[in-house]
């Protein structure tokens, strides 16, 4: 996400930090409860919205019926889902559960039970037909005051992201293309080593009428010098299914378990084919076409495993649903903690809903398709979404679209073969990645090849690219793998369509070098860092940027050790410093021949932290940083207008008195933007505890977020 001035960069800043808070057991800004609990305990800061529930729920527990103000039934929505109590036994939705049952009370509300899902996240959700003349406000409403209920939302319709305007479209036989060899970044010719012998892929000239100039302008051909996929990742495709014999994806396609969500059944069972429609013949060419088998085109996974998962009705109108994507992610996890397909790491959708509300937080609040996104991640398993293709006149949309922009999502913008933005491609604050889109040659339903246009070819490039940094590092989380993907991307010149203040793409996704990055993260070595801790991602990321390392030659973080003022000025130093050597900083207490002095000197020259002022000139490189501390540092660092802070939020919390004076102005600010929650007490209170201390794990959070690194240089570049 990129932000146009230092107001928004703080704010991106503190946005990362909350939602690591909700995230969590700890919360990221480094806020433990009060000094006699270890970080990992439960009295912790609690972040506001856990407190208040996610934007667009009601005071009595649900959504807020009027937040679907406006929709309208068999357009947008078709019917509800809604999630039961946690204590509400799936027996009472049985037909003959008395004038008392579940199935009765929603009856009764003018809503006809249909089916049920168990949700990956282990809630129950039922689907539901409204009654004729009730609006989706009347309905949630009706359904949320049925005991056992605990919310309801819409079952909400998405249509197809199709091909964009400027799609080209061509036909070839297999072997068609010509097969001349071109030569890579590296000057070796895709004959050698282990490059494909695929006619199509041999050509990088975007202008031939089929061609993989993608390949080259990704530099997936160079990633594929260092690692392919061959079977060892399984993509899962969201989609409408795939050709089952198609020539060159039948090696690659998981036919067997391909599976219907929007019938429950086995693809084969519904659709023999594979694909009636043909989008998910052409997401999973460009994903996983059969590398190496001399015809046609090469997927840029290199020989992925595609599992296609049709979520759509049985023709090119029909829209999907909620309650299909739900089902699909749900056979998806189980086909990994079955043990069926446990390579299985990426899911890839071309599918979305704008939001076209003018409120602030929209009327598309598809709690259960997000609550899916976020149960495959936390499986393993990221999900990459077409970013969507703008108007149909053409022109680009900038209103959100979802899934691609949920957080969780990967979402993708369309490039043209010379690197600069497709002129239809969305764009927004929510986009997170770039790849080509223009003309894409891949699979379709005759047996044969085309060229499509639109962000539902780029989404799959980028998905391929996972494939490879999975196949490359199989340990690496999701976290891992979009962090090294956001890290190398490489700006995108664009003087038509200049879009890098207003889109929050990191840029044109590099394979070569994501691939690189995450091999090069290496996991901590720290004997007292584990895989499952909270923490431990945070830590690895920090270690691996150079951000913070572990404590003098024990081997160990010490996560659970307060974090001093040195260490605080050494992680500043080398987020922010760019190398910059200062001179010393005069302070008595700062022996310049030891390894936080030049941390120290560089945050006293520029004013991010300046010692205390008693009179000592000390800077107390070993003492314990604070919370009313850090809050002050993080407003300076990231140049805050704390003077114009909003008092109230500050003055609604306990033990505020302890605020010292000249911290007061920066504690109101943290508070004010949200990242400081106060401490729960449990009883409808918060406390400040301004006095506590920061612990280094909580440290490492703070600095081991994109949206932070990416606050720092633009940071960097303004000094």
């Amino acid at each position: 996400m990129r932000f146009t001035n230092l107001t928004q960069v703080s704010r991106s800043m503190l946005a990362a930090i909350l939602a690591a808070s909700i995230a969590f057991p700890v919360p990221a800004i480094a806020f433990a409860a009060d000094t006699d609990n270890a970080p990992d305990e439960s009295a912790i800061d609690s972040a506001e919205s856990s407190q208040d529930g996610p934007a667009g729920t009601s005071e009595q527990g649900g959504n807020d019926p009027e937040r679907f103000s406006g929709l309208i039934e068999g357009e947008d929505y078709s019917g509800l889902l809604i999630t039961l109590d946690a204590d509400a036994s799936v027996s009472l939705l049985a037909e003959d559960d008395g004038d008392g049952g579940l199935a009765q009370g929603l009856a009764q509300a003018g809503l006809a039970v249909t089916d049920q899902i168990e949700a990956a996240n282990g809630s129950v959700l039922v689907t539901a037909d409204v009654a004729d003349g009730k609006s989706a406000p009347e309905a949630v409403a009706a359904a949320q005051a049925v005991p056992g209920v605990a919310k309801a939302q819409p079952n909400y319709l998405y249509d197809l992201v199709e091909d964009a305007p400027d799609g080209v479209a061509g036909q070839a036989g297999a072997n068609d293309a010509a097969a001349g060899a071109q030569t890579t970044d590296e000057g070796a010719s895709l004959q050698s080593f282990s490059m494909p012998n695929d006619p199509y892929a041999s050509i990088s000239d975007s202008n031939e009428p089929l061609n993989q100039y993608w390949l080259y302008n990704t530099r997936i051909t160079k990633a594929w010098y260092d690692v392919q996929t061959n079977g060892s990742v399984t993509v899962a495709t969201l989609d409408t299914g795939a050709l089952f014999d198609h020539e060159d994806l039948r090696a690659n396609l998981l036919a067997d378990y391909a599976w219907d969500a929007f019938n429950s059944k086995p693809l084969a069972e519904t659709v023999s084919e594979g694909d009636a429609v043909g989008h998910g013949t052409m997401v999973a060419g460009i994903i996983a076409g059969t590398a190496n088998n001399g015809v046609g085109i090469a997927g840029g996974s290199y020989n992925a495993r595609v599992l296609p998962v049709k979520v759509w009705g049985d023709s090119a109108s029909d829209k999907a649903t909620t309650e299909s994507v739900v089902r699909g992610y749900n056979y998806v996890i189980d086909m990994v903690a079955s043990g069926a397909i446990p390579d299985l790491r990426v899911v890839n959708m071309s599918l979305g809903s704008y939001d076209t509300s003018d409120t602030s937080d929209g009327r598309l609040n598809d709690e259960a398709f997000h609550d899916a996104i976020i149960a495959a991640k936390n499986a393993g398993i990221v999900t990459v979404c077409s970013g969507g293709n703008g108007t149909k006149t053409g022109q680009p949309n900038t209103k959100h679209i979802y899934p691609a922009d949920f957080d969780e999502c990967v979402s993708v913008t369309a490039l043209n073969a010379d690197g600069t933005n497709c002129y239809w491609s969305d764009y927004n604050e929510s986009k997170d990645i770039s790849a080509p889109g223009a003309s894409i040659t891949s699979t379709n339903v005759s047996g044969r090849y085309y060229r499509a246009s639109g962000t539902s070819s780029a989404a799959p490039i980028v998905s391929s690219i996972f494939a490879l940094m999975f196949a490359a590092v199989p340990s690496a989380t999701v976290d891992d793998a979009c962090n090294a993907v956001y890290a190398t991307a490489t700006p995108i010149s664009d003087a038509e369509n200049d879009r890098t203040d207003i889109s929050g793409s990191r840029g044109a996704i590099d394979a070569s070098a994501a691939v690189e990055a995450l091999e090069g993260l290496g996991r901590t070595a720290f004997s007292d860092v584990h895989p499952g801790e909270w923490f431990y991602n945070a830590v690895y990321f920090a270690k691996a940027h150079g951000i913070m390392n572990g404590v003098g030659d024990t081997g160990e973080f010490q996560p659970s050790a307060p974090t001093t003022r040195a260490q605080a000025a050494t992680v500043l130093y080398n987020v922010y410093s760019k190398g910059e050597v200062a001179s010393s900083c005069n302070k008595p207490d700062v022996d310049q021949s030891e390894w936080y002095a030049n941390a120290v000197n560089w945050c006293v020259a520029h004013g991010i932290m300046t010692g205390y002022d008693d009179g000592s000139n000390t800077f107390g490189p070993n003492d314990s940083l604070t919370r009313e501390q850090m809050c002050k540092v993080l407003a300076i660092a990231t140049k805050a207008d704390y003077a114009s802070a909003d008092p109230a939020k500050y003055n609604a919390l306990l033990g505020t008195e302890e605020t010292d004076e000249w911290a007061r102005p920066f504690v109101v600010w943290a508070v004010d933007e949200g990242l400081v929650n106060g401490i729960d007490n449990h009883d409808g209170t918060h406390t400040l505890d301004p006095l506590g201390l920061v612990y280094r794990c909580q440290t490492a959070q703070i600095f081991a977020t994109p949206s932070t690194l990416e606050s720092c240089r633009i940071i960097e570049a303004s000094n």
